[in-house]
């Protein structure tokens, strides 16, 4: 069973009853789907695919809309696509690993809490030098250095060790 029979499975399981997220989500993946075939009645092509009366399909695609799990269609396109709200929802997208607050991470050439962002450029009159570290004119790799011993480097490294 490929992707799109088990949310067609799903829907026919779902229909009927509350519209919870869980259906709303699946609404969304078919409709995306058939979007993405290039079709310029997706309502129609869905009513098709599930069987069930246009009018209801075309209801339920709007109340997806409505509560954010289809985008609306851009101008110039047959139908909207499917959000990450739905796609969380339908397990499809991976989890983003949160950085690392910076005033937690150790200078290792001190041992000391005194990391910040480095800017490059020429500092404005209301430039902050307590909340970032100047880098001078010319931008490099390093995005992070020490206030404490002036080391420099990049944060991506640390955060991994």
């Amino acid at each position: 069973m490929d992707s799109i029979e088990f949310s067609v499975a799903r829907i026919h399981k779902l229909w009927g009853r509350e519209a919870t997220p869980e259906f709303l989500a699946e609404i969304a993946f078919l409709y995306d789907h058939i979007v993405k075939t290039g079709t310029q009645e997706p309502i129609i092509d869905m009513g098709m695919k599930l069987l069930i009366p246009f009018e209801q399909i075309g209801e339920m695609v709007a109340y997806a809309m409505e509560d954010g799990y289809i985008a609306a269609p851009k101008q110039g396109t047959w139908g909207g696509t499917i959000t990450q709200k739905s796609l969380r929802i339908l397990g499809q997208v991976e989890a983003k690993k949160r950085r690392k607050r910076i005033d937690t991470l150790v200078c290792p050439a001190c041992g000391e809490k005194t990391l910040k962002m480095i800017v490059y450029g020429m500092p404005s009159d209301d430039f902050d030098f307590q909340k970032y570290f100047v880098g001078g004119c010319m931008p490099s790799e390093e995005d992070i250095g020490c206030k404490n011993c002036e080391w420099v480097g990049v944060r991506i490294t640390l955060e991994q060790g």
